[in-house]
């Protein structure tokens, strides 16, 4: 457990107060969204309140009549449930930092079966930091090791899967973009200029402790715009492999 119970309550209170500028910066350069809106599918929100390690998108009573009272007074609404939100979110205190059970033990990476939405020979790979209180980041043997597992039991699951896939912030990210090899960095591109509500948009104004990234957090708020932009890209598993070894494996 990383927190005590007082002791995330003020995480949470600060991520409440970012979550009330954010919402005021992101409205100035887009005054025709609702706050509900920006609240509800555009923000940290579901993080926030998320139930054990899974972010909501269905909210509880208190959330809707935030989201509700938003829209008639922001300012009011915010200041009212400054208080309520964040009780309610510390309560998660121990569940919150808890195994994401969509995730092997111990593993920062996990993969999809073959989708729909992606040709079929692509594997869709997730992220999740397993190390906390440090990044996953922080080891690169670990997260090439991670890498090489997802390839293995992806192909052996499915033989037919023989390219790794993702969209995230995190492919704005030096740290991350170094475990892949040139292939991928040519075919890296933007996937949207809107903001959503999941991690894959979020995560970066969150660190390794589950607590507010201030950098980035301020970065935001002065510039109105993500400080690292949501990407996709592909490779090959084979130019994946042969880069982790020669780089990270040796």
């Amino acid at each position: 457990m990383l927190y005590t119970e007082q002791e995330y309550l003020e995480v949470c209170r600060e991520l409440f107060d970012f979550l009330l500028k954010y919402t005021r910066r992101y409205k100035q350069d887009h005054p025709e969204t609702s706050y509900s809106e920006i609240l509800g599918r555009r923000s940290i929100m579901s993080f926030i309140i998320r139930n054990g390690s899974s972010e909501l998108r269905d909210f509880p009573e208190e959330v809707l009549e935030f989201l509700k009272e938003a829209d008639l007074d922001f300012e009011k609404a915010g200041e009212k449930y400054a208080k309520i939100i964040p009780e309610f979110a510390s309560k998660n205190a121990e569940a919150a930092f808890a195994q994401n059970p969509k995730f092997v033990p111990g593993m920062s990476l996990r993969w999809d079966p073959p989708r729909k939405d992606v040709p079929p020979n692509w594997c869709v790979f997730h992220m999740w930091n397993a190390l906390k209180p440090k990044s996953f980041l922080s080891d690169p043997e670990y997260v090439a090791e991670n890498f090489m597992i997802i390839m293995h039991e992806s192909q052996l699951a499915y033989p037919q899967l023989d390219t790794l896939y993702t969209g995230s912030w995190l492919l704005s990210e030096p740290r991350f973009l170094k475990f892949f090899p040139e292939e991928f960095h040519r075919n890296l591109e933007i996937t949207t200029t809107e903001i959503y509500w999941d991690q894959g948009f979020h995560g970066q104004f969150i660190n390794a402790k589950g607590a507010l990234n201030r950098k980035n957090a301020e970065r935001f708020l002065e510039t109105g715009k993500l400080p690292f932009q949501h990407r996709k890209s592909h490779c090959s598993y084979e130019n994946m492999k042969k880069h982790l070894m020669e780089n990270f494996l040796q």
